[in-house]
This record gives structure tokens, sequence and C-alpha cells, in this order.
């Protein structure tokens, strides 16, 4: 069995583990066919098929195995897995660099000379990619700016409180259309926030075991005339390869665990299975970052804000006023009406429901009379009363309660 195979036209390529044969061990001395094939768009449509889990620009792939008799060979459980590499739509023309950071600002309120920020790691199974854009330009080097992630806590050059897998020097890297591209932790690893540290060493300065909380600001500048950069804008997009379940007729990811990205576009994802599978990529929704937005909301920066805050309270104010005093007069709405005609020395009481139809034409403002009929006797006519402003009566849909006393 061939170790590699590179799908003819496309750069989708699938690595198979030492000693693969489809099916088991039991099929290694069988004549098995591959069919290996790309689609243009999604084939999986139709109601409860969540063919919507996929983005627009997808790479859709087809991989399974069959005998001579063009029987399907199933391919589960594999250990160890198999190796794709999917191309992905760059998505630089789809992100708004939004999300900034003025470095000025930000390093006037750090305790300790690190730019930090953070985010909401990808969903299980998902990738998160992070795009990093620099701007401006100052009289400091990029040869000694470095970026670090870490989930749960705030990353820092001190030992053991960053990641060699996740510490980037931007002067290793090449920007792609004018932005950084990063690997974001794999929440499968951990799913805390991912924190984000920005770091400028002092010239001839580096990463050490001698760096410690107590001489921090003896490693790295602490002023921003120092920085490179006048500001850092980032964007994130979530990226997930999603596999087609025949069974359930919809697109899952159990069994599939994404390794690395490529900045170029190339995206290594592993699987224990075989079957269609499709990815692509979603920009992430803004997140706001309460610490900076707190830190910068004096009045003269952020006067429209104030404003609306003001406009909004008072018209929170007028409302509770309106609110009372629709709920005073609601209160003479409350328990039984009596009869106008009511006699105070009758010494029985009756309660009368009256409901009003929901047509149109139900509603009366019409004096109304009546008489009573029990089995020995009547009462003679009497009025509901009239309609008055604060307690109108003969509504339409309404229930109307009176009171009620007789000799």
């Amino acid at each position: 069995m061939f170790r590699s195979l590179t799908l003819p036209g496309t750069n989708v390529k699938v690595e198979y583990p030492p000693g693969f044969c489809p099916g088991g061990p039991k099929n290694c001395d069988k004549e098995i066919s591959l069919v290996f094939q790309k689609f243009p768009a999604n084939t999986h449509f139709g109601y409860n098929t969540n063919w919507d889990a996929l983005s627009s620009n997808v790479t859709l792939i087809s991989h399974e195995f069959r005998d001579r008799d063009d029987v399907y060979v199933p391919v589960k459980d594999l250990s160890p897995p198999i190796v794709f590499h999917f191309p992905i739509e760059n998505p630089n023309g789809g992100l708004t660099f939004s999300h900034c950071m003025v470095v000025k600002t930000h390093m006037q309120e750090s305790p300790n000379g690190i730019l930090y920020t953070s985010f909401t790691p990808a969903k299980a199974r998902t990738a998160r990619i992070l795009y990093l854009k620099l701007e401006g330009s100052g009289s400091g080097s990029l040869d000694r700016l470095y970026v670090m992630m870490k989930n749960g806590i705030p990353p820092s050059p001190v030992h053991n409180h960053y990641n060699d897998s996740s510490t980037f020097h931007l002067k290793d890297m090449t920007p792609i259309n004018g932005s950084y591209v990063m690997m974001v932790p794999s929440p499968d690893e951990d799913p805390r926030d991912v924190h984000i540290g920005f770091v400028l060493f002092k010239s001839g300065k580096n990463f050490s075991r001698d760096i410690s909380f107590d001489n921090l600001r003896d490693f790295i500048a602490t002023d921003d005339q120092d920085w490179p950069v006048s500001k850092i804008c980032i964007e994130t997009i979530s990226t997930a390869i999603l596999y087609y379940n025949t069974t359930f007729k919809k697109y899952q990811s159990d069994g599939l665990l994404i390794q690395s990205y490529d900045p170029k576009g190339m995206i290594k994802v592993s699987t224990t299975h075989l079957s269609t599978f499709g990815g692509g990529f979603f920009v992430q929704p803004k997140t706001i970052d309460f610490p900076y937005a707190l830190a910068n909301i004096g009045f003269q920066d952020t006067i429209t804000i104030y404003v609306t805050l003001i406009l909004c309270l008072i018209s929170l104010i007028i409302g509770l006023l309106f609110a009372r005093w629709f709920d005073m007069k609601d209160k003479k709405l409350i328990g039984a009406y009596p009869l106008p005609d009511n006699n105070e020395k009758d010494k029985y009481i009756y309660e009368i429901l009256a409901f009003t139809g929901d047509q149109n034409c139900a509603a009366c403002n019409s004096q109304v009379y009546f008489i009573l009929t029990g089995e020995k006797d009547e009462t003679d006519i009497r009025t509901f009363g009239k309609n008055e402003a604060d307690r109108p009566i003969f509504r339409k849909g309404a229930m109307d309660s009176f009171v009620m006393t007789t000799p």
C-alpha cells in the first residue's frame, strides 16, 4: 500500500500510517480500489442535515475504498490515524482587524510592560487562527518582539509561565498579505480562555531562566518609545474539518483532530475513519476588552457614550413614572363594581359576571338595564350603571364583575 497520495488537480494530500490496509489486515492481499474525488460545492442538503455548518467557500473531499464487487469497505478506529492536508481559501479579504491596541495607551496601563488581550477558545475539535497586523513605526526592532499565547492565565517571559510551542518570534515569521498568522492552542488540550501577551525585550536580552517577576523590568522594554509599532490589530477565525455521517445525515467532527495550520492556507488534520470531508473558516465575532474600555472611559474621550447613558437613564426614569401612574389607574379596575341602585339596607349580596364577545360590534356604550328572575320572585328593573372614564365597562373581550344587593 502506498504511504501518501495527492489528489490530481488539487493540493489535497493524504498520508497513510505504516502497514495500513483498508478494512483491516484481512484485506491486505485483496484487490481494493480507491475513490478519491473533490466536489465544487456541498452535495449534502436537505431538512435537518446542518448543511450550513460548512462555510460558503467549502472544500469537499470524498475518500473511500471499494472491493472488486464495488462494495464499500469501511475504515474506522484507526491507530495511528490517517492524515489529510486540506487547502483552505485565504480569508484575508473577509478580515476587518477592528480590535486594535494602541501601544502607548496600553503600556501606560500595563503593570509589567507586557501588552495583553484575550478571547474565548474555539469549540472542541476546531482550531482558532490568529491574524496579527502591525501598524505604525517606532525606534525599536521586530527582532526583539515576541508573541506569547497561553490558556487560562496571561503568559509571561518568566520561566515556566509560557509555552515554547505557542511563543512566536516575529523575526522568524513572514507576513502573508501584510499580516502574521499563528495557530492558537487547541481547545481539546485546554478549554480555558486564550491569553495573548506581546513582549519587547531590551537590546541584548532574551528569554532566560534568570528572569523572575522581581527583575522582569530589567529584561523587557517598558517605554512605548522603544516599540517598533504604534498599534497592534488582531483578528481571529475559527476553522474546522467535518465529515458527513451517513447514519445521522449530519456533519460531525468526532474522530477528527486539527494538528497544524500553514499560513499559506494548508490545514493538517488526522482522522480515525474515512468519509466525505468538508472544511472552511468563520470569522469570529468581536470581543469587548472590558479592562481597556473601563480604563479609558474619560468624559472627554467618550462623550457620546456618556450622552447615550444619560439619555437612557432619563428615558428609564420617565418610563418608571408612567408605569407607576398606570399602576395607580389599574387599582381602580380591581374588584367588583357595585351597582348604582344598591341599597345599603339590603341583606342579600350577589356577584354578577358579564362577559363581552371578541367581535368589533360586541362593545357597548349604552346604559344597560336588567331584571333578575328567581324561582319565587324577581327584582325590580336594575341598572349596571354608566360607562365612566376611570372604569369603562362592556368593552370588547372584557369580563366585568358587579355586586348587586337585594332585600
